[in-house]
């Protein structure tokens, strides 16, 4: 069985899942990549640009970047995976006080 992982925003709103290192919508739209460098799991969206880190909070996951950070040079994108129907969804949960320097990588879904 293939592990998903969901995926909030801060604000406690299910943003989607994460399934086979594959990031996509709560409605199965395809968003990016995962890529693990050293401790951190790096998040790039379609076009190859660096969208944050996949972090875990009280085991809710999250995309978070930090506002006053300098981006890693961007990927050449990944080829769209297969896209399989997404999984039932999750209840959007409580949400978080971020850091003063973090936002959500993807605020504008």
């Amino acid at each position: 069985m293939i592990q998903v992982i969901f995926i909030f925003k801060s604000d406690g709103k299910n943003l989607g899942f994460i399934r086979d290192n594959y990031v996509f919508s709560r409605d199965g739209i395809y968003l990016g990549w995962v890529e693990k460098k050293e401790e951190n799991n790096l998040v790039w969206d379609v076009e190859g640009k660096y969208r944050g880190v996949l972090r875990e909070d009280k085991g809710n996951y999250y995309i978070l970047t930090k506002k006053f950070e300098i981006s890693p040079i961007s990927r050449i994108p990944k080829k769209v995976p297969n896209i399989s129907l997404p999984p039932d969804p999750p209840k959007n949960i409580p949400p978080i006080v971020l850091p003063v320097d973090a936002e959500d990588a993807f605020g504008e879904l």
